[in-house]
C-alpha cells in the first residue's frame, strides 16, 4: 500500500469510528433516563391555541414548545368535569370504569388501581403534584403517589393564578433538579371566574362621603366593611367603574348573601339599589349606583357589612376576557419554559401539554335560550375537544402535526413507552408514538348529574357526532367535518343511515349499562360550598 493510500485508509477508518463513535453516544444519551413534566390547563379548548388555530388567542411560549414537539389536532376528553378528567387521564380509563362521575367526589380507588404517579414513584423518581383547583385538592385522593403535593389555596378563593402556581413549582425544581422526577403542573386561569390578576377594580364603595375600599367582583372579590355609625344618617355607597354602554339598560352587578351586624338600633333604607329576598338571602342590584342609608338613633355604634359579588358580563366581554385569562396563562408557561431551559432540563424531558376539557362561550344555547358559557352541561365538540402537545427531545417525529383521533386516556401509556416502559393491563389508551387509527371507531363522552343538568352521552365516529340525553330521550347528530360548530341537527334526517342505525345503538348500549352501574353520589357541605363558589352548581 502506498503511503497515500495507508494516509487514506486511516483516514476513513477515523471518520467512520466519529460517526459511529457519534451515534452511539447519541443511543447512550437516549437510554439516559427522563424526567416527566406532564402540564395539565383546565377549560383549555383546543381552538384557542394559536399552533391550532391562529385567528382566537395568542399563546407564543405553548406553540414553541408544539413547534419543537408533536401537536395532536384531534384529541378529546371523555368528561367536561375537571376531577373525573384528571382521573381518566392518570388511569387510562374512562370516568364511569372509574366511578368516578362528579367533582367534590372522593375516588374510592376500589379496584386497588396503580396511577401514573404511583407507578413513577415505584420506579425511584421523585414525584410532585402542584394543583391550581380546589376540586382536586388532595383530600379527594388524586394525589396518591406524590413526595410532594401542594394543593392549598388562599382563603377567599378556591384557586391560584398560574403566577401563584409557579412561585410554587420553581423552587422545587431548584432543589430536585439533580433527581430523576416526575412533576404534575395544574393551571386553570381559562377557569371560571374569567378573570386575570391585570383587571382593574369594578366597584368603588364610600362610606359617609369618603372612600372606604375598590373591589373586583369579577374576580369574586368579596365586601368586608367595619365602621363606626355617627349618630344621625349615614350612606354607603356603591359606585360601578365600568358600567354598561348607554344602550344597555340591565343591572351590571349584584352583592349577595349580604349580612349586616348591630341592625338592632338602626333603620336601613335603599336607593337606587333593586332588593331581592330569595330563600332568607339578601341581595342588592346595581345599574350604575346606588346607596345605602343607615339611620342610627343612638349613640355612636360599631357596624359591619358582608357580602359576596358578582358582574354581570356581556356575551363579548366574557370571550374576550377568556382569551385574556389564556394568554396570561401562556406567558406564565413562558416563565416556566425559561426555567427549565435555565436549568438544562428541558433537553433531557418530556414534557406534556394537555387540556382535562374544553369550555362553551356562548355557541350553544341553554334551555331558557341564554348563550351558555361554562362547561360540565354539554357534550359538543367546543367542550371535549382539547390540546395535546408532547415534547421528547429525541423523537424523530418533532415537528409535525398529527390530526388522527386520540384521547386523553392516551397520555399515560405514551408517556410510559417514553420510558420503555409496558402500560399497565388496565390502561385502555394507546402509545401514540405506535398507533395510528387502531382504536375503537367510537370515542365516547360523558357527563352526570347532579352537577350537569341531566346525564348526557355521546358517540363521536367521525365526522358523526352522536350525543344522546336519556332523561329526555332526546338525541343529536351533527357532521363535525361539515358543521364544526354543531349549529344544524340532522338526527331526524339521517337516523335511518346504516351507519347511524350502528352508531345510536351503541351508544345507546354504553349508555344503559352505565346508568344500570352508576351509584348515588354523596357530596359533604365543604365540597358544595366549594363547587357553588367555582360556579358548578347553583
Amino acid at each position: 500500500m502506498t503511503k497515500k493510500a495507508t494516509v487514506l485508509f486511516w483516514c476513513v477508518v477515523l471518520f467512520f469510528s466519529g460517526v459511529i463513535s457519534t451515534e452511539s453516544c447519541k443511543l447512550q444519551k437516549q437510554d439516559d433516563p427522563l424526567n416527566v413534566i406532564l402540564i395539565t390547563l383546565d377549560t383549555q379548548r383546543a381552538d384557542y391555541i394559536s399552533a391550532v388555530n391562529s385567528t382566537k388567542a395568542l399563546t407564543p411560549n405553548i406553540d414553541s414548545l408544539a413547534g419543537k414537539g408533536i401537536i395532536f389536532e384531534n384529541c378529546y376528553s371523555p368528561i367536561p368535569i375537571t376531577g373525573p378528567a384528571h382521573a381518566s387521564l392518570f388511569y387510562s380509563l374512562l370516568p364511569h370504569e372509574l366511578n368516578l362521575y362528579n367533582n367534590g367526589q372522593v375516588f374510592n380507588n376500589e379496584k386497588n388501581l396503580m396511577s401514573i404517579a404511583q407507578i413513577f414513584k415505584k420506579k425511584g423518581y421523585q414525584t410532585a403534584g402542584f394543583v391550581s383547583l380546589g376540586v382536586l385538592n388532595a383530600k379527594f385522593r388524586l394525589a396518591d403517589g406524590y413526595d410532594s403535593f401542594v394543593d392549598n389555596q388562599p382563603e377567599n378563593r378556591w384557586y391560584l393564578h398560574a403566577e401563584e402556581v409557579n412561585e410554587r413549582v420553581f423552587p422545587w425544581l431548584d432543589k430536585n433538579r439533580e433527581n430523576r422526577f416526575f412533576i404534575w403542573i395544574h393551571y386553570s386561569d381559562p377557569h371560571d371566574p374569567y378573570a386575570p390578576p391585570s383587571l382593574p377594580p369594578d366597584l368603588r364603595i364610600s362610606f359617609n362621603g369618603q372612600p372606604y375600599t375598590e373591589l373586583c367582583l369579577q374576580k369574586e372579590e368579596r365586601l368586608s366593611m367595619r365602621f363606626r355609625l355617627r349618630k344621625g344618617d349615614n350612606t354607603i355607597e356603591c359606585v360601578v367603574l365600568n358600567p354598561y354602554p348607554d344602550s344597555q339598560d340591565e343591572f351590571r352587578m349584584s352583592l349577595n348573601d349580604i349580612k349586616y351586624s348591630a341592625t338592632k338600633n338602626v333603620r336601613i333604607k335603599y336607593e337606587g339599589l333593586n332588593v331581592v329576598h330569595k330563600d332568607e338571602r339578601l341581595s342588592l342590584l346595581i345599574k350604575d349606583r346606588g346607596r345605602i342609608k343607615i339611620e342610627n338613633p343612638g349613640n355612636t355604634e360599631e357596624f359591619r357589612m358582608e357580602a359576596s359579588g358578582r358582574i354581570y358580563l356581556l356575551a363579548q366581554e366574557k370571550v374576550q376576557a377568556y382569551r385574556e385569562e389564556v394568554e396570561y396563562m401562556d406567558f406564565q408557561i413562558g416563565r416556566l419554559i425559561k426555567k427549565l431551559e435555565q436549568r438544562k432540563l428541558l433537553d433531557k424531558s418530556l414534557v406534556v401539554i394537555v387540556g382535562d376539557h374544553g369550555e362553551g362561550l356562548g355557541n350553544h344555547r341553554t334551555l331558557l335560550g341564554d348563550p351558555h358559557f361554562g362547561h360540565i352541561h354539554y357534550l359538543y365538540t367546543e367542550y371535549l375537544k382539547i390540546p395535546l402537545i408532547l415534547y421528547n427531545p429525541y423523537w424523530k417525529e418533532n415537528g409535525s402535526i398529527r390530526t388522527d383521533l386520540t384521547t386523553i386516556l392516551d397520555v399515560t401509556p405514551t408517556i410510559l413507552a417514553a420510558m420503555g416502559w409496558e402500560k399497565m393491563p388496565f390502561h385502555k389508551g394507546f402509545d401514540l408514538q405506535k398507533t395510528r387509527g387502531e382504536r375503537n371507531p367510537v370515542i365516547f363522552g360523558e357527563t352526570y348529574r347532579p352537577e350537569s343538568t341531566r346525564d348526557r352521552f355521546s358517540g363521536l365516529q367521525y365526522p358523526w357526532h352522536l350525543i344522546f340525553t336519556p332523561g329526555r330521550d332526546r338525541y343529536e347528530l351533527y357532521n363535525v367535518l361539515d358543521d364544526p360548530d354543531e349549529q344544524t341537527n340532522l338526527y331526524a334526517q339521517k337516523k335511518e343511515n346504516a351507519v347511524i342505525i350502528d352508531l345510536e345503538k351503541t351508544v345507546k348500549t354504553h349508555t344503559l349499562e352505565i346508568l344500570s352501574k352508576k351509584k348515588d353520589i354523596e357530596l359533604d357541605p365543604k365540597s358544595l360550598e366549594m363547587l357553588r363558589s367555582l360556579g358548578y352548581i347553583k
